[in-house]
Order: structure tokens, then sequence, then C-alpha cells
């Protein structure tokens, strides 16, 4: 069984620019039916369509180099955890690869004035990239960004985040998006996760 992890909207396999974030010319598949009549033959029919493969391959697609990879596990085996580290410099927050000294940052939290989804949930696509740089602009959003990275850099997998906060309402949103700028400023939407406090 091949599992297809591509760049799409829930539309899936139609478009090469996904909220102004180009995914490349490879980003669309044109076996994906065949693919999907292979994984109804083999689950529904118990037949082996094809030269089905029996083992499970996982083919992924990266967005930095525009290559379609494949792998035996998700996330790839050959992916090692890597630890960032939050800290801030004079009120501006940094992402680095080794801990900082022990600092603090904070903002007002106002529930009437909540954080924007730039996707509409409705819309099925709000795990679609979208350019989250003028919303960073806001005084209740902190950011923590890395320096300027000189090698690639591929994520695959689940990001996870540690938080430790100190709040003095009795309820809070955090929001975190892990976020790819580029050379024109835009900050783009990788990974996001919310949680109720």
């Amino acid at each position: 069984m091949t599992t297809l992890l591509g760049p799409w909207t829930h539309g899936a396999n139609t478009q090469r620019d996904l909220q102004g974030f180009y995914v490349g010319p490879a980003a669309l598949r044109y076996d994906i039916d065949l693919e999907i009549l292979r994984w109804f033959e083999i689950h529904l029919k118990g037949k082996n369509f094809g030269g089905f493969e029996e083992k499970e391959v996982v083919s992924y697609y990266s967005t930095g180099d525009f290559k379609w990879r494949k792998a035996g596990a998700w996330p790839p085996e050959e992916m090692h955890p890597k630890d960032f580290f939050l800290s801030s410099e004079e009120k501006t927050g940094r992402l680095s690869n080794s801990v900082g000294d022990e600092v603090s940052l904070s903002y007002r939290y106002d529930p009437y004035a909540p954080f924007p989804q730039l996707i509409n949930p409705s819309d099925n696509d709000f795990l679609a990239p979208a350019d989250y740089s003028q919303v960073e602009k806001r005084e209740d959003v902190l950011v923590f960004s890395s320096e300027i990275l000189e090698d690639p850099l591929t994520i695959a997998g689940s990001p996870e985040v540690s938080l430790f906060i100190d709040i003095d309402v009795p309820d809070t949103d955090f929001i975190v998006k892990l976020t790819d700028v580029d050379e024109e400023g835009r900050s783009f939407k990788l990974a996001d996760g919310i949680l109720r406090s």
C-alpha cells in the first residue's frame, strides 16, 4: 500500500499554487487515479492489482526542492528530532539551536480581538499555507525567528512544542505556528496547533 502525502487542498492534486505559496511543477501526480484504484482493489476486493506492493510505502512531497520522496514509514526513519529553543533579546524573539538565558516575554490576551485564521475552516482547506506576515505585527503576537538558514532544512513529521506559561486570567488560548519566511518577507504557515488553558 502506498500512502501519498501531497501539497494539496481538499480538492487534491489540482493546483501548483496554494494561497500564493508555489509548490512546484512536480506537485501534481498524474498516477493518482491509479493509486486510488489500487487501494480500492486491495482493501475492498482483496485483490493484488497490477503488482501492488504488499509492504507500505510512504510517498511524500518536499516543497523545498519540489521532489517526491519515498520512505518505509512516517516520519521517515532517516529523520532525526532536532531541538530549537525560544529566547529573547531586547523584546525580540529568537529561535536558536542552543539554550539561551532564561527570559520571559508577555502579551495581553483579548478574547474580543482573537487571532485571525486566514484560511476559513469551513472551506476544508484550513491546512493550506497562508501568509501571516501582517498578522505577526499585532501586539498580542510573539514572534521567534531563527537566523537565515544557510543550508537546506527538511521537516518531515509533526513538530512538537513545549511551552512554559504563567497566566493571570481564568482562560486563555495559545496558538503556535511554524512558518517559513521567504526572501520577500512573507511568512507562510507550515504547521500549527492550538491549546486552550
